[in-house]
């Protein structure tokens, strides 16, 4: 049985092809970097510890931090990423904004009594 001009040039190619990616492979993996190493005496010291590390960091806990009124911060006793606990105080608001809106709504209002002054009314006031 006689074998076609053009599968023997198929089958030359193929064989061809074959040994060359074999050869390539061969000759990379060869042709690899040793590591490099840097050696030093032992000495005493303090232990330094490096992490070299890619990715996306993701928080443990993530809480959402608000206030009931609204203000400028007057001061701030906590920073992002501060370890913080239960009853802490974080910031402290401006009450200046807050003082001058009750005094307004208690001037419109009419009413002689304001915030932190006495109500000395008839009912509950006893003597002279």
């Amino acid at each position: 049985m006689q074998i076609p001009p053009y599968k023997k040039t198929l089958l030359t190619s193929v064989v061809v092809v074959t040994v060359l990616v074999i050869a390539g492979m061969l000759f990379t993996r060869t042709s690899a970097k040793t590591p490099d190493y840097m050696t030093a005496p032992a000495s005493i010291g303090s232990i330094r510890t490096v992490v070299n590390a890619t990715g996306t960091i993701q928080p443990v806990v993530t809480v959402q931090v608000g206030s009931q009124t609204s203000g400028q911060v007057q001061e701030l006793y906590a920073d992002f990423n501060s370890v913080v606990k239960r009853g802490q105080l974080l910031a402290k608001i401006d009450p200046r904004n807050a003082q001058a809106q009750a005094e307004n709504s208690w001037s419109r209002s009419g009413s002689r009594t304001g915030p932190g002054k006495e109500c000395r009314g008839r009912a509950g006031h006893e003597g002279g």
